[in-house]
């Protein structure tokens, strides 16, 4: 089943990518074209993108532990997948937005931004948490999402974020975040 639902789905117009100013880092001098964004579509995960999607984790050092097809959705565009993200659920009440990644030539084009909420909306009025890297927090604090202390989550939260610590600081050599989403009934802690 192809999920579309207007305007929340579909990327038009131009992709700036390239010229990104993660992207210019150590590129003086270098100048970069734009590009055609293409029409995103998503969709839940089939069996077909299993590989890729263990081998892309894998490959980013990401936590491969929880991987359930079922719990994905793959946005696409008619050349084929382009990035993925998974809604883990942690109690009855609860779910972790998790494995959320664009692959590399379509970032900064808002896929990331699109897919997340996509994935977001499944969530149905339950609490959504995460765990990241310290240098990815500016995006999802974009998505309402704020910090607290790696021991305030769901419990099953709480086990993969002590262990997240140490192996983000040897792998990535950055420090692991948990982050909750904000909801209605929540307050905005500086």
């Amino acid at each position: 089943m192809l999920v579309s639902v207007g305007v929340s789905t579909r990327l038009l117009g131009w992709c700036r990518s390239e010229s990104h100013p993660a992207r210019l880092a150590g590129r003086a001098g270098r100048a970069t074209a734009a590009r055609p964004r293409a029409s995103i579509n998503f969709r839940p995960a089939q069996d077909k993108d299993g590989e890729l999607i263990r081998k892309t984790i894998w490959g980013l050092r990401m936590n491969p532990l929880g991987l359930n097809l079922r719990n994905f959705s793959v946005a696409e565009t008619d050349s084929g997948v382009v990035g993925f993200a998974q809604l883990k659920p942690l109690t009855a009440s609860s779910v972790e937005l998790a494995s959320l990644v664009i692959l590399e030539k379509h970032r900064y084009c808002g896929v990331g931004t699109r897919l997340a909420l996509h994935v977001l909306e499944q969530a149905r009025g339950r609490s959504v948490y995460l765990t990241t890297l310290q240098r990815t927090t500016p995006f999802f604090k974009g998505l309402n999402f704020r910090e607290i202390g790696l021991t305030e989550g769901p419990w099953p939260l709480v086990l993969t974020a002590l262990a997240g610590t140490v192996v983000a600081r040897a792998a990535a050599q950055d420090r692991l975040v948990v982050m909750k989403r904000l909801g209605k009934e929540d307050s905005i802690r500086s």
